[in-house]
């Protein structure tokens, strides 16, 4: 009898450290796509900022540099 408690007892444990084990898993997947969507947002927000800069001038298409000095042709004045 003794041995037959011993042994559900046992495999209660064993059920137990399972199902822990696979919250645990279930935890860190959850945190892990939080951390993916997290960045693909801030991605997504610097792709943005990049684009408005690429127009802020008007008549220069995006990626082409900005002058930092001199005139800029599209608008003819000073920078």
């Amino acid at each position: 009898m003794e041995e037959e408690e011993e042994e559900k007892n046992k495999i209660k444990k064993e059920e137990e450290e399972e199902e822990e084990e696979g919250e645990e898993e279930e935890e860190e997947e959850e945190e892990e796509e939080e951390e993916e969507e997290e960045e693909e947002e801030e991605e997504e927000v610097e792709s943005k900022e990049q684009s408005e800069k690429d127009w802020e001038f008007p008549g220069q298409s995006p990626g082409r540099r900005q002058p930092e000095c001199g005139i800029d042709r599209a608008r003819d004045v000073w920078v």
